[in-house]
């Protein structure tokens, strides 16, 4: 049986149903929100955005934007290299995922924290670092949490830090 006639009534459909196909992907972007540029974005007009998503007992719907607008904010922030809000925006997209027992997407936003905190305050990124090693392991993710504080260590070796090294290598293993 030829690929093309197995495909043909699909085909078919998606041609009668494009101007509504497009449409529907149009309509559910949702409104435009302003945040004051794209690479450079006002940081009080993200609050002010995101703020809308944090209402008590709203619908989960709600948390997954939040969460989705938080991520684009943190990118933008890497963009424009303002390392401490993009920290900032990653632990409270990991905080939310945590919050609706999302664990690995909170793990790996904690990841994310850690990383761009570690670029003007190693010692803070430890915190999300240790966060993600937390979350890792309550996933069962073992090996996972020991190569994290095998890399905790290495910054703690790296400060000169000799007694939480070998605490951190102790953990990793």
């Amino acid at each position: 049986m030829p690929v093309q006639s197995v495909f043909a009534q699909t085909a078919k459909e998606l041609a009668i149903n494009e101007s509504k196909i497009l449409q529907d992907l149009v309509d559910c972007q949702g409104t435009p929100i302003d945040l004051g540029g794209y690479y450079h974005v006002d940081r009080a007009k993200v609050d002010k955005a995101l703020r809308q998503f944090l209402v008590p007992n709203a619908p989960q719907l709600k948390f997954h934007d939040a969460i989705d607008w938080y991520h684009r904010a943190a990118r933008a922030f890497i963009v424009a290299g303002e390392w401490q809000d993009s920290a900032e925006a990653y632990a409270k997209a990991s905080d939310m995922c945590a919050h609706m027992g999302m664990a690995h997407e909170a793990a790996v936003f904690s990841l994310r924290a850690a990383d761009a905190m570690k670029k003007i305050d190693p010692g803070e990124a430890i915190t999300h670092f240790r966060n993600a090693v937390s979350l890792y392991c309550e996933l069962g993710r073992f090996f996972t949490a020991g190569n994290i504080q095998k890399g905790v260590a290495q910054m703690y070796e790296e400060d000169h830090n000799y007694e939480e090294c070998c605490e951190s290598y102790r953990q990793a293993s």
